[in-house]
């Protein structure tokens, strides 16, 4: 199915489409995400017609939604965040899904909030990752 969607998105946009050429060029620099920023809206209209028409499956849209955080530098689905405003301020919750407008980094996210289980929409301006969340020790 998500195949067929990929298919019907290259089809109605083919100017979107990288050239086999490009894509060869780019495979050659042996950087993964130099190809994934290639194909950024191609998976940005794919994940817009998904949420459009109600369509797949939630994993294939959590699986795009972190394939364009390489190129808007967002927060990918399985983030832990702190919500920062409503009736969950203060609350921790994990991202379970984008919200994207036509262009750009995403607008906004779907939390399960850890203290409810609910799953609550939030502006990318009211939520936070948790302090050293994002540091390894070695």
């Amino acid at each position: 199915m998500l195949a067929e969607t990929y298919r019907t998105v290259m089809q109605q946009a083919p100017e979107l489409v990288p050239t086999a050429d490009d894509l060869a060029t780019a495979a050659e620099l042996g950087e993964e995400s130099v190809i994934d920023l290639m194909l950024a809206e191609v998976d940005r209209d794919v994940r817009l017609l998904l949420a459009s028409t109600g369509e797949g499956s939630v994993g294939a849209a959590q699986i795009l939604d972190a394939l364009l955080m390489i190129a808007d530098d967002g927060h990918a689905p399985g983030t832990r965040v702190r919500i920062l405003s409503g009736s969950a301020a203060g609350h921790l919750g994990t991202v379970v899904g984008a919200v994207w407008g036509s262009i750009g980094a995403p607008v906004g996210y779907r939390v399960r909030d850890e203290a409810s289980g609910a799953v609550v929409g939030v502006a990318t301006a009211d939520l936070t990752v948790p302090a050293g969340q994002e540091t390894l020790d070695r």
